[in-house]
C-alpha cells in the first residue's frame, strides 16, 4: 500500500513543505521522534535540492536548509538545540502566515491523494 500527498499549486506546495517541516519540529521538541528521522522524512540535502529544482521559494528552501543544521547543534551546542528548534519553529510560522493562499479554500486540490 502507498499514500502519498502532493499538491499542484506552487504556493500550496510551499505550505505543504512548512506545515510538514513544522510537524517534524514539534515531534522533535516532544521527543517523539529523532533527529535523524527527521532527516530521512524531510530534512536533508536531497529534499532542498528538489526543492530548488521545483523553484519553491527562496525563504522556504532557506528555513529546510537552516534544518539540517539539527545534528550540528544536537552533537556540538547541545544546551542551544531546543532553542535553536523553537526558532526554526517560529520562522516556519512566521512563513505560513505570510504565504498567499487561495481565495476559495475549497478549490486547492486536497493534499491526500487517493
Amino acid at each position: 500500500m502507498v499514500i502519498s500527498l502532493s499538491a499542484s499549486e506552487k504556493s500550496e506546495m510551499e505550505r505543504l513543505i512548512l506545515v510538514t517541516a513544522l510537524g517534524l519540529l514539534e515531534s522533535l521538541k516532544n521527543n517523539v521522534l529523532t533527529i535523524d528521522e527527521c532527516q530521512n522524512y524531510l530534512f536533508s540535502p536531497y529534499t532542498q535540492s528538489i526543492l530548488e529544482a521545483k523553484k519553491i521559494d527562496e525563504a522556504v528552501v532557506a528555513t529546510i536548509e537552516k534544518c539540517l543544521f539539527l545534528e550540528d547543534y544536537e552533537d556540538l551546542l547541545p544546551n542551544q538545540l531546543t532553542g535553536y528548534i523553537e526558532q526554526l519553529r517560529e520562522d516556519i510560522l512566521e512563513l505560513i502566515e505570510n504565504r498567499n493562499t487561495v481565495a476559495n479554500i475549497y478549490e486547492v486540490k486536497k493534499w491526500l491523494d487517493k
